[in-house]
C-alpha cells in the first residue's frame, strides 16, 4: 500500500470563511513539513502534528505574495505562488515560469496559476545585453584612456556589480553622451 499524496483533513480553520471546512493538503516536494491546498494557501505541520497556516505577506518590492520557510535550519521566504504549483504539478523553475491567468499576482489559487515555458529568446536577450554591455565598455574604455584609478571607471565597475544589466547599459549610454 502506498502514501497518499493528499492529507485529509477533517477540522482546518478557514481564515477567509472564518469557520472550520474540510480540505485537501498536498506535501511540498523538498519542504519537509510544508503542505499546500489548492486554494492558494501554505500549511506547516509542527513537532507536535498540529498544522498551522502560515502568514502570506508582500516583499516591498515584489508584487508577489511569499511565506517564510525554514529548510536545512535556513529561514528564507519563497513565492506562494512557486511553493503551490510544486505541490501539484512537477515543474523545473529553472526553464518554467509560473504565471497568473486573471493577472492578479495575490490570487494563488491553483485554478489560476499556469506554466509556461521560458523560451528560447529571453536567453537570447539576456546574451544581447551582455555584448551591449562588452561594446559600451569599450566605447567607455577608449573615451577615458583606460586607466582603473579614474573615478568614473570605479563608478562603473560599483554599478557594474550591484545594478542590473539594463541599470549598466542606461549608465554606460548616458556618460559616453556625455563624455
Amino acid at each position: 500500500m502506498s502514501a497518499s499524496k493528499y492529507i485529509r483533513l477533517n477540522n482546518v480553520w478557514d481564515t477567509s470563511t472564518g469557520r472550520y471546512s474540510r480540505t485537501s493538503l498536498r506535501k511540498i516536494p523538498d519542504y519537509g513539513n510544508y503542505l499546500a491546498d489548492k486554494k492558494g494557501r501554505v500549511y506547516v505541520r509542527n513537532k507536535y502534528g498540529h498544522i498551522q497556516q502560515l502568514t502570506q505577506f508582500l516583499s516591498p518590492n515584489s508584487r508577489y505574495l511569499r511565506v517564510y520557510i525554514t529548510k536545512n535550519g535556513i529561514k528564507r521566504n519563497y513565492p506562494v505562488q512557486n511553493l503551490i504549483i510544486s505541490a501539484f504539478r512537477y515543474y523545473n523553475p529553472d526553464n518554467i515560469s509560473v504565471i497568473h491567468k486573471d493577472k492578479n499576482f495575490l490570487n494563488n489559487r491553483l485554478s489560476n496559476l499556469k506554466l509556461r515555458e521560458m523560451n528560447r529568446d529571453v536567453t537570447d536577450m539576456e546574451k544581447l545585453r551582455e555584448y551591449q554591455i562588452e561594446q559600451l565598455e569599450e566605447n567607455l574604455r577608449e573615451r577615458i584612456g583606460y586607466e582603473g584609478k579614474k573615478k568614473i571607471w570605479k563608478d562603473y565597475k560599483m554599478i557594474k556589480k550591484t545594478k542590473t544589466r539594463n541599470t549598466v547599459i542606461n549608465w554606460l549610454n548616458i556618460v559616453l553622451k556625455n563624455l
